[in-house]
């Protein structure tokens, strides 16, 4: 597994994971843009726990919401397959055989 070295908070840490050393660099830049921002805004400089943890909440309110969407998309996409199959199942009993005229 890739390991990378990043700064989060003034602290460098190592990140070790599946995705390419490019893209951690990325996601942890981001990660680092996010909680400036959190510290910020919420006035918490000189508490990076109280921040790290806002951050992880801000995600996983996030990540809940994305995951609704996929499931209404989803849902939605069945819904359509199932009148797409029921209207060719109608179609093709609606076509004479290769005996009927």
């Amino acid at each position: 597994m890739p390991m990378v070295r990043v700064r989060l908070l003034g602290e460098e840490i190592t990140i070790q994971g599946d995705a390419e050393p490019e893209r951690l660099e990325r996601l942890a830049a981001e990660l680092e843009i996010t909680l400036q921002k959190i510290m910020a805004e919420a006035g918490l400089r000189g508490q990076p726990t109280r921040v790290a943890l806002l951050a992880a909440l801000n995600y996983m309110e996030e990540l809940e919401r994305v995951k609704g969407e996929f499931e209404k998309l989803k849902s939605a996409h069945e819904s359509l397959i199932g009148q797409m199959v029921r209207r060719i199942d109608y179609a093709l009993k609606q076509e004479p055989g290769p005996d009927q005229p």
